[in-house]
């Protein structure tokens, strides 16, 4: 990407920046989440075994224990949540990961930029599959908008799931399957993210 600080470049920059920072707190709630299900009182020693977890291994670890921890309604507002960060991961992945370009030539002779460039595995039959998305500042914000839900959301599983932990730690008895004595947290409605 070149480092130019012209319009439409500074704008662009400047809503890559705001992604960036938002989606490394999704990331760390999924972490919280995670330590939170696993046993032991030790975080030090879980956080060194977790560590090198990317993001989708850690929500995949968090989904795998939300089945056999977890019950009832918060089992599904967690699998929900979970479900919804991996949404809000990919498209922040197809909007960090693509390669930039200041204009793409489309098929059609249409000229689009900045655009970025994904490369997708739709069907093994099919191969690789390029997709030019030209992505606007307020597309982008709008990922990171829909990042912002997630972490909100987070937040409240991430203290549900510390709530348990402790009372299991407290009393020295395996709780599981964890589950809500009354109705806890509400998921934010989401709005949608215009996704190209």
């Amino acid at each position: 990407m070149p480092w130019s600080h012209t319009p439409p470049w500074s704008d662009i920059h400047s809503a890559l920046g705001r992604l960036v920072v938002t989606a490394a707190s999704v990331e760390e709630n999924v972490r919280h989440a995670l330590l939170n299900m696993l046993p032991g009182q030790d975080w030090r020693r879980t956080e060194v075994v977790i560590d090198g977890y990317t993001a989708g291994q850690m929500r995949e670890r968090c989904e795998r224990l939300a089945h056999v921890m977890l019950a009832g309604d918060l089992q599904a507002d967690v699998l929900a949540w979970l479900r919804h960060t991996s949404e809000a991961q990919s498209r922040r992945n197809d909007v960090m990961h693509g390669v930039w370009s200041s204009k793409v030539l489309l098929a059609d002779g249409v000229e689009v930029g900045p655009a970025a460039i994904t490369t997708r595995v739709r069907k093994p039959a099919k191969g690789l599959e390029r997709t030019f998305i030209p992505w606007t500042t307020e597309q982008i914000d709008a990922v990171t908008t829909e990042c912002n839900r997630v972490i909100l959301d987070g937040y409240h599983v991430v203290e549900e799931l510390q709530a348990f932990k402790l009372e299991e730690l407290r009393t020295g008895r395996d709780l599981a399957p964890w589950t809500r004595p009354a109705p806890g947290w509400t998921p934010l409605p989401r709005a949608p993210v215009d996704h190209i």
